[in-house]
Formats: C-alpha cells, structure tokens, sequence
C-alpha cells in the first residue's frame, strides 16, 4: 500500500503491486478494508496477484490516515471462499452481503499498513540578488482544492526560510512565516555572503506541506 496519496485531480489511479513479502509468502489473493482514525470505513480493496491493480483515488476521499485492516489473505491451493450461511442477513458496511463470497478464515498473515491522504501543495522561491547589502526572499504557496479543481493560493499557512552553507547539508531557520491571502510572504535581510537558501511551508490537518527548489544566492 502507498504510504502517501496527495490528491491533486477528480481522479488518479495508483498501480498497486505486489509487495515482496507476498510474494515470498506466495500469496494469491488478498483483501484489506482501509479505515479513518473514526473507524469509518474509507475503502475496500480486493487483490489478485498476477494481474494488474489499482488503487482509485476520487478528490472526495477522506482526508486522514488510513489503516489497512487485513479481511483474508489466500495461498496457492487454499479453498477458504464461500458464500455466508445467512442469505437473510443485512450488509452493514465493511462487510460483505450475504449473498457475496467472502474470505472466512485467514490461511496467510496481513499486515497493517498505514496510508497519510492529504490534498497536494506546492511552494515556490524566489531570491533577489543583493542590493546595498540586502538580499530578498519571496515564497509563494499553492495546494490544491476540489472547488474550482484547481491550485489556489495557500494563504494563512506557516512556514519558514532556510538557510545553509554552500555544499552543507544542515538547515537553519532563518524567518518563520505566515503567507497571506495570496499564499506570499517576502522577507529582506542583510546579505552575508553566498548561501542556499530553501522555503518550507509544514503539513496541516488536511494538506501536505512542501519544500520548495533550492536557491542560491
């Protein structure tokens, strides 16, 4: 399972393949219920290695951290499909009808993995050269919203700039910040020589924060 989905269209489809473990445990199907925190049922999916999966990904998911709980894992030569007794039993959700097949016994281990669905961001540096011995940084945010199916400006969002030496490898704050309604914020300081220079606005409940391209100026 992907540990990150940003949405970023109406739709997107992600290949799902088979993990390595299974294919070491020879695994031939399996099923997972995806749930929020809430334990609201977010997404069921069943696999049949060998073929091609997809994970569909609709701008309406729900925004959270999905944990995958394990439904039926099967092996080569495993028969554990049958239809449930009960044919007057009610579906409840994430569950299969009564009328449907479904995994009664677990015959392979499943793990739990976690999948963080967030809406996608982008953020932009700017720096200007120096001028009587200042330097300006310009930072610009966008994410994305399902209303219009768009990037808008990410205002109200904090950040920060960062700084470190030509060819480091450790970042400094340097300003934090909050954009403003256009998803801007612009910071001058004194220059004190060449340095790289990166923005960073952080995650929020809903949206994947991002760094910015590395400047150097």
């Amino acid at each position: 399972m992907p540990t990150k989905i940003a949405i970023h269209s109406p739709y997107v489809g992600i290949p799902m393949p088979a993990g390595s473990d299974c294919l070491t445990a020879g695994v031939t199907e399996a099923r997972w219920e995806a749930r929020r925190p809430d334990g609201v049922l977010a997404y069921k999916t069943f696999f049949r290695f060998g073929h091609a999966e997809t994970l569909h990904i609709f701008n309406g998911a729900p925004l959270a951290i999905w944990t995958w709980q394990p439904v039926g894992a099967l092996g080569s030569g495993d028969a554990t499909l049958q239809k449930a007794s009960n044919a007057a039993a009610t579906p409840t959700p994430g569950h299969a009808s009564a009328t449907q097949p479904r995994l009664t016994s677990v015959s392979l281990a499943q793990n739990t993995p976690k999948t963080d669905v967030r809406m996608d961001s982008f953020v932009d540096l700017v720096t200007y050269p120096p001028s009587s011995g200042t330097i300006g940084l310009w930072v610009h945010g966008i994410r994305y919203a399902i209303t219009p199916n768009d990037y808008i400006p990410w205002g109200g969002a904090a950040g920060s700039f960062q700084y470190r030496p030509v060819g480091g490898t450790t970042w400094t704050v340097l300003k934090s910040f909050t954009t403003d309604s256009q998803g801007q914020f612009r910071y001058n300081y004194s220059w004190p020589g060449k340095r790289q220079y990166r923005a960073v606005i952080y995650d929020q409940q809903y949206i994947f924060g991002f760094i910015s391209p590395t400047e150097t100026n």
